[in-house]
Formats: C-alpha cells, structure tokens, sequence
C-alpha cells in the first residue's frame, strides 16, 4: 500500500510538474510520460526473469523498493526553476528510469510472493482471499494518493514537497518489508511446496495462461472503458449539478467502492468455502465478466433517445432537461466495480496457481503488463463513441463482455484440468 501511495501521488502530478519546471508543452511532457509507463511494462518483465534465473523473489523485490525509493528521492531535490536547462530535466529524467527499473524489480515479484505462501496445502483455500486483500490496500492508496497531492497545496509550496511524501512512504513500505522479510517466502520453502511437473505438464500450463490472456485483453477492450467513455458520457450526457458532482469525483468513486464492497464478497467466498460451495478462481473470473455485461446493457437501456455525438457537437450542449440522471453512471460504476472485484485480484491468484515454478515471476509480469494489449485498443471505444448512436455502442461493449464470459466457461474443463479446480 505505501508503495502504491508513493507511486500514485508522483503520478498525479508528474506531466504538470514537467510542463510548469522545464516549460515542456503537453505533448513533449506527454512523451516523457508514456515512455516511463512503457518503460515500467518492459522492466517488469526483465525484474521477472531475473527473479526467476536467481531464484531469490524476496530479495529482488527489497532492492526494487531501494531503487524506487532513491528514484523518488532524485525528482524530489529541489532544484532552480530553469527552462532552458537541459541538466536538471535529465537528472528528472534519470530518476524516473530508477523508479521504473525499482518496479520491474518489484511488482510482479511481490505478486508471485503473495503465491508462494500460499502454496503452503496448509494455506491454498484461502490464496483468492490473500490477493483480495492485497487489492483493498491498493485501492486505499489509489483513493488517498490525490486528496493527499492536493491538501499539500504542492502549487503554492513547490512540487518537490508532494515528491518528498513519496520518499516518506517508501522508508515507511522498505521498513515493513525488513522487519518482515525472514517470514517471507525462501527458494528451500518453495522447492518444498513446488508441484513438479514434466515438460509436457509445463507446456500445458503455458498454454492455459496464454488463452486466458487473450480472453482477458478482449474483454478489457470494454471493461476499462469507464477512463474513457464512460468519463465522455459524463461530460456530454450526464446531469452532474444536481448531486455536485464533476468527472473527476465520478472516477474516484471506484476505488471507495472497491474498499466497500471487498470485505463483503471476502465474507461471503469464506461462507461459501466452509460449506465447500466456492465456485473456482476460474468461474468466478466468468461472473465479473457477466456482471460487467449487465453493467453495459443497463447503460444501454438508459441511453436509447440520446442524440448521436455528431448531433450534440452540431447543436452544442445539451441541456440540464435533456441529459440523463448521474444515477445511471453512478449505478454502473457500482456494477463495474463489482465485476472488477472477480476480476482483477483473482486474475493474479490465477497466475499463481498456474505458473509453473521456474517462471512464476515472469508469468505474474506478463500478466500484470498483459491488459496494455486491450488498454491499447480503447481507442477503438472513442472512434464507436463518435460514430454510432450511443445506446448501439454500450451494446457492442455488452456484446463483448458476455462473448468473453462465454469463452471461459467453455475453456473451464480444460483449464481446470491441470490442478486449477480451488
């Protein structure tokens, strides 16, 4: 969580602390921040294979904390208001390819950690509720990152303040993780858990988490639409001064909901469990992909009458009268959240059951940087939002989702095959 909290809050302000220190227009700030979110996907898959040759997790993720924490003490240097400097936006630079290359080494390691204790036949029931758990505190820190940016008042007071609470968090997360490091998980408690399995067996296992992959990217192309259009649709469609709300206030409604709703879905799988009723990571994956197809068809329902985009842009805003109740979005971002909850935390619970040992720390960092295959094709949602009538677009993304739930299902059986079952 404090990793998440440090990372989030350098976030948040990081394209306009490039644009206001160095002068930098939107597009070359831009630049530099798509290259360190690239940058990031490609050094978790170098920090997974290299955890995976040494075969040490914990001790590559305790050096990708001091890494990112000595990126985040680099930015956070105060230094002159200069821009026609080149230096000091290379040292910014610099320290962003050190946080970058600090989560390569830990992101993905610290998700094949969480497996490996439960690995533990003593532990393995409960490995779904382990990685929920983890989501929570994720989730905090997404929620709290922003409010504690702007409470900091970082434009009056300078952005190297706001980057100073980063290295804060991170000596709070390196401490927690050196006071407990000796209960984490060793290459000897691994080899004793290991499941060993012949090549044909390692393949196979390959082979699912490949076809669970594109099932996943297919259906993210619809599911992470609420940062697109969705978010459009509050702009254009939505009535949002009855309740005083903005776009902004909309978005961070998912994180308090996930922080709501998690420890009600955790109660109620652990009922389920004591009764041996819990459905398998794999079903349940299939119902967030059900539930998110609700949440679109509902959206459809409320948006049949809604002039086309072209017409709103052609006779300018719609009025108050004429756009929908924020409660429509409201209800959808619940009912998206919810399907995330079967989703996104017991997608890596998945991986961790399915890799094969050797490659865990590989497997989890592909799985992590995999959704930027779907991310990539959003685009497509803004294209349908401006060219067909809206209610037919909210049906596409239904379409999708229930098309994606249906392929899990049928690939069940086989994924369940190999040892996946609870």
């Amino acid at each position: 969580m404090c990793e998440r909290f440090a990372f989030y809050i350098m976030m948040a302000i990081l394209v306009l602390f490039l644009s206001a220190k160095f002068g930098l227009t939107g597009g070359q700030a831009g630049i530099i921040y798509s290259v360190f979110y690239f940058s990031i996907f490609v050094l978790t898959i170098v920090g997974g294979v290299i955890a995976d040759k040494i075969r040490n997790h914990r001790g590559t993720v305790f050096v990708g904390l001091i890494s990112m924490a000595a990126g985040y003490f680099i930015i956070a240097i105060p230094t002159p208001v200069s821009v026609s400097s080149g230096l000091f936006l290379t040292l910014i630079c610099l320290g962003l390819f050190v946080i970058a290359f600090g989560n390569g080494l830990f992101k993905g390691n610290l998700q094949a950690m969480i497996g490996q204790m439960y690995d533990d036949p003593k532990y393995s029931k409960m490995r779904d509720e382990g990685f929920s758990l983890s989501y929570i505190f994720l989730n905090i820190s997404v929620l709290l990152a922003p409010l504690v940016v702007y409470a900091v008042n970082y434009l009056e007071l300078g952005f190297h303040y706001a980057f100073a609470i980063s290295v804060f968090a991170m000596a709070i997360s390196l401490s927690i993780y050196w006071l407990n490091e000796k209960k984490l998980p060793t290459p000897k408690t691994m080899e004793v858990h290991a499941i060993k399995m012949d090549i044909k067996e390692v393949r196979q296992r390959l082979y699912v988490l490949l076809a669970v992959f594109l099932v996943l990217n297919l259906f993210y192309f619809a599911f992470h639409q609420d940062g697109l259009t969705l978010t459009l649709f509050a702009r254009d469609y939505t009535n949002l001064n009855d309740i005083g709300l903005d776009t902004r206030a909309l978005q961070s409604i998912n994180p308090l909901f996930v922080i709501l709703l998690m420890p009600i879905l955790l109660l109620i799988f652990s009922i389920l469990r004591k009764r041996d009723k819990e459905p398998s990571t794999t079903k349940k994956m299939a119902i967030g992909m059900g539930i998110a197809a609700v949440a679109f068809v509902v959206m459809a329902l409320g948006s049949i009458g809604l002039p086309d985009f072209k017409t709103v842009m052609h006779q300018g805003c719609l009025s108050d009268a004429e756009r929908v109740t924020p409660f429509l979005l409201i209800g959808t971002y619940f009912t998206l959240t919810l399907a995330g909850l079967f989703l996104a935390p017991l997608g890596i619970s998945f991986v961790s059951k399915v890799s094969p040992p050797k490659y865990q720390g590989l497997m989890q960092s592909l799985w992590m940087g995999g959704a930027s295959i779907g991310n990539s094709l959003l685009f497509l949602g803004m294209m349908l939002y401006e060219q067909i009538p809206i209610w037919t677009m909210w049906t596409v993304f239904a379409t999708v989702c229930l098309l994606s739930m249906i392929i899990m299902l049928l690939m069940m059986k086989w994924v369940e095959k190999h040892g996946l079952k609870k």
